[in-house]
């Protein structure tokens, strides 16, 4: 952020008729407390360089006033839109970071996903070749190991067949 662009908190004492003045302005306009200082105080950095501006042109009276009215008008939307311009260049930046650890954080999440789904065939593989061994040292045959198992036995049986993908 340049310095232009950067948010200067700007703090003063008034009196409270003052207080009770722009509270009523604000009201008037329907302005938020903020929006307001900041459009009265551009209005009044307009009017003073537009009386400037008159002390050093007497003679063409109409004109300044023309130009001092559009001037003063100028400043205080300029003054708005300045502050919501650095609000909003605020708001993007931090939009942008956080979009970026979204980016990574996703990316890393595939790769553990990724890596959890690989080691799940590998135990499915290992889980495979047990079964099969244990099948293959032919102590009892596949039928006689299921209608020996106890329900609880059989229902793990079932599941751990169902792991590995056989039915």
């Amino acid at each position: 952020m340049s310095e232009e662009e950067k948010k200067i908190k700007l703090e003063i004492e008034i009196a409270p008729e003052t207080a009770t003045q722009l509270n009523r302005l604000f009201s008037e306009h329907f302005w938020e407390r903020a929006d307001g200082l900041r459009t009265i105080l551009g209005v009044g950095i307009g009017t003073l360089i537009a009386q400037q501006i008159e002390k050093k042109n007497e003679d063409s009276q109409t004109k300044i006033i023309s130009l001092t009215r559009e001037l003063v008008q100028s400043e205080g939307r300029l003054s708005g839109v300045q502050f919501e311009l650095a609000e909003i260049k605020e708001l993007n930046r931090r939009w942008e970071l956080s979009t970026g650890s979204i980016h990574a954080m996703n990316a890393t999440l595939e790769k553990v996903i990724l890596q959890q789904n690989n080691e799940i065939s590998e135990i499915k593989t290992q889980l495979k070749a047990a079964l099969e061994e244990i099948n293959q040292l032919g102590l009892i045959s596949a039928n006689q190991k299921i209608a020996t198992l106890s329900p609880r036995q059989s229902q793990k049986k079932s599941w751990l067949s169902r792991l590995i993908g056989k039915s």
